[in-house]
């Protein structure tokens, strides 16, 4: 009591003299924060240091206002004569409410020891991210850059995975979420992050059902699962519209790994240039029925099995309207690894260029498994196909045909992907560029029907420009961008 008291006491200063305080962090030395903090706009950017680990109860909340900028410290320990580091940390049982915004995002980081000491002797500068356990209330990040955790084995009991009788949540996720459906992740970097066990940027684990929205998630580094997300033990997150790219898991799931009878949906996601040893781009396991739907997966790459997308033990995903392309794995399946457990169904898919071969053997691409499907297996005949309407015709990817800014868009006039789609699919309404479905006039078939892949031909060579564009500023902002300015008949 006598802490929070003297931390609000604080922080009253601070709004009311930001003159006499303004040229110096404020430090906290663990307990309970709840109440708010603010940026005092100091010449040296950081407003807060955290000496020792910190927590919301689950009878308080913390406000967290824009351009705010925290830094976790952290401390020597001996066990066993041998030095290690372990670094703080902020654990959510009651809400945290932290809203940044464009340009003005609220950082969470680790202490610099060198380029700012500020009389705290010298360390590694790491910490151990945010932990939401069974939080209570409405919780949000909001432009929010989580960057620099480590959280490395145990010296002694090395590093456990999570299990829902003895969860470890000190060896998984940057952010870690647990028994948690109230908390939405959006407009955020999640970056430069290192997990001993599973989830590299974010863990969802054990009946949670988080929004994960729009956000940049790359970088980061998982030893076991899930370099950028690790979904397990009946979980239902939303994760739609980001960026998971260049993530690397150790074993399984560079991008994704999804285990436990988890079934998120996965919509309108980059998931590219992402590494693991199994399933580069998404991963599965363990009766997982995941909606994969409109996302681009290129580019991933596996050191064993499954360059794009990898499944086994009883997983039925739904995959419909992505476009799976330039994968790579190392011994079997570039495109997707199946077992013969699993029972996935693909819809309007483009699976092509993968190396060294789309699909494993687990998988007939001559069956109703694939459905309106463009694929560049050998024992597939050209558009129309087979009696599913399942073709192996060159995709004409604009990148490689002329555009090469127009990415895994594909051209118009040219690809037989265009209006030969399955339409009685009504899942997807927009493409990933954010056009309506069915946009382009008819010119290859009577009547309106969907494309094939993940973006929607609009009729022009180039594709004309998207009415949505996700970028990066100097502060790691995703910028969503729209145009033409007004965007009528568009959105």
């Amino acid at each position: 009591m006598k802490t929070k008291f003297f931390l609000s006491l604080l922080l009253m200063l601070l709004a009311f003299s930001t003159v006499s305080l303004g040229q110096q962090p404020i430090y906290i030395n663990g307990g309970d924060v709840g109440g708010s903090l603010w940026t005092n706009y100091n010449s040296q950017g950081i407003d807060y240091i955290i000496t020792s680990d910190i927590y919301i109860s689950s009878t308080t909340s913390l406000t967290i206002a824009q351009g705010t900028e925290i830094a976790f410290a952290g401390l020597w320990y001996i066990y066993q004569n041998m030095a290690y580091w372990q670094g703080s940390q902020l654990d959510v049982y009651g809400n945290i409410k932290a809203a940044g915004a464009l340009n003005n995002d609220i950082i969470f980081e680790p202490y610099d020891y060198i380029s700012n000491p500020h009389n705290l002797g010298y360390g590694i500068s790491t910490w151990e991210g945010i932990r939401f356990i069974s939080s209570l209330g409405t919780s949000f990040l909001d432009y929010c850059v989580i960057t620099g955790v480590n959280k490395p084995s145990h010296p002694v009991n090395g590093c456990s995975c999570s299990s829902p009788n003895s969860p470890k949540p000190e060896y998984s996720g940057a952010i870690y979420i647990e028994n948690l459906s109230n908390l939405a992740i959006t407009n955020c970097q999640i970056f430069d992050n290192e997990v001993c066990a599973q989830g590299g940027g974010i863990y969802c684990g054990i009946n949670s059902s988080p929004t994960i929205s729009n956000n940049g998630i790359y970088n980061n580094i998982s030893n076991k699962r899930g370099g950028g997300i690790c979904v397990m033990w009946n979980s239902f997150p939303n994760i739609e519209w980001n960026i998971i790219e260049t993530n690397i898991a150790d074993e399984k799931g560079g991008g994704i790994w999804i285990g436990r009878s988890s079934s998120p949906n996965i919509y309108h996601n980059e998931i590219n240039d992402n590494i693991s040893g199994f399933g580069g781009g998404i991963g599965m396991c363990n009766q997982v029925n995941a909606n994969i739907y409109n996302n681009l997966i290129v580019n991933n790459y596996a050191n064993v099995d499954g360059g794009g997308s990898y499944m086994i033990n009883t997983s039925n995903p739904i995959f419909i309207n992505n476009t799976i392309a330039d994968n790579y794995a190392n011994v079997d399946a570039g495109g997707i690894y199946s077992d013969n457990t699993c029972n996935p169904e693909f819809t309007n898919d483009i699976i092509y260029f993968n190396t060294p071969n789309p699909v494993n053997i687990n998988l007939n691409t001559n069956s109703s498994t694939f459905n309106h499907c463009d694929i560049d297996d050998p024992t597939l005949l050209p558009y129309p196909g087979n009696s599913f309407f399942t073709f192996n015709d060159d995709p004409v990817f604009a990148h490689m045909n002329g555009y090469p800014n127009q990415g895994y868009r594909v051209r118009a006039s040219l690809s037989n992907c265009i209006d030969h789609g399955n339409s009685n699919v009504t899942a997807i309404v927009v493409d990933l560029d954010g056009f309506f479905r069915k946009w382009d006039i008819p010119t290859q078939q009577s009547g309106f029907s969907i494309d094939i892949g993940a973006y929607e031909n609009n009729g022009s060579n180039p594709p004309i420009a998207p009415p949505l564009s996700i970028d990066k500023n100097d502060n790691n902002d995703i910028i969503v961008s729209c145009y033409p300015n007004p965007v009528n008949n568009v959105l």
